[in-house]
């Protein structure tokens, strides 16, 4: 914790945008941000926070970047579709987690198993280790990404939590439970979106992921990829 703890003094000694938590479960500290909206992230000096982490050489291998979400900004019938569309796009999710399989069954855990149905608004997961946690009073939790220090990959993560959550609220329940509307609808829904999503679309064309690519016309397209 004495290491951490210039973070604060340098970059925000009022605590008014951060502040850390010790973590037994790793060993270390964690980096706790007060809410705020994407665009207040992404003006923030998480850029020069990162690259400090990165310069001191901080071990992120076993950690998680969780993001909390106010609960009452969807209904419960627009978190289920997250429960649904994460089980039908378990690969998805998986390969651009960050994280191994072991990593990621213990931590972060999909059951491809279950589809919730509308009638079960007062569904919770059983685990909180799981890709969406829903134990939690006033926040749902996205919590599958392994942590990074690359800027514009934080970034990225942020961003698409912010595109899903628009997302989901666009279609239908039973379109997302059923698979009709999918992978393929949102990554065109992030592409249609791009001046929102610049470092998503980026983390999602890169050679490790290829969802995107760019057409013959230089317009971002799917790529009709499903996962690893």
């Amino acid at each position: 914790r004495c290491y951490s703890m210039p973070l604060v003094e340098k970059y925000d000694p009022r605590e008014q945008h951060f502040y850390l938590k010790e973590d037994a479960s790793i060993d270390g500290f964690e980096i706790v941000s007060h809410p705020k909206t994407l665009r207040a992230h992404i003006d923030f000096r998480w850029k020069d926070i990162l690259d400090k982490l990165q310069v001191e050489e901080f071990d992120t291998d076993l950690t998680g970047l969780h993001m909390h979400i106010n609960k009452n900004c969807m209904t419960a019938r627009d978190w289920l579709k997250i429960v649904n569309f994460f089980a039908n796009n378990y690969f998805f999710i998986f390969t651009i987690s960050r994280r191994t399989a072991s990593n990621f069954d213990r931590w972060c855990k999909i059951d491809t198993s279950i589809r919730v149905k509308q009638a079960d608004l007062d569904y919770i997961n059983s685990e909180r280790n799981s890709a969406l946690n829903l134990k939690n009073i006033n926040t749902g939790e996205i919590r599958f990404f392994r942590v990074t220090l690359d800027y514009d990959d934080f970034i990225s993560s942020l961003e698409f939590c912010d595109a899903l959550i628009h997302f989901v609220q666009l279609h239908d329940f039973d379109d997302i439970y059923s698979n009709k509307i999918g992978l393929e609808a949102f990554i065109n829904f992030v592409i249609k979106n791009r001046e929102t999503y610049l470092c998503l679309i980026s983390y999602l064309q890169n050679e490790e992921h290829c969802f995107i690519e760019t057409d013959d016309n230089g317009m971002y397209v799917y790529n009709g990829r499903a996962g690893r």
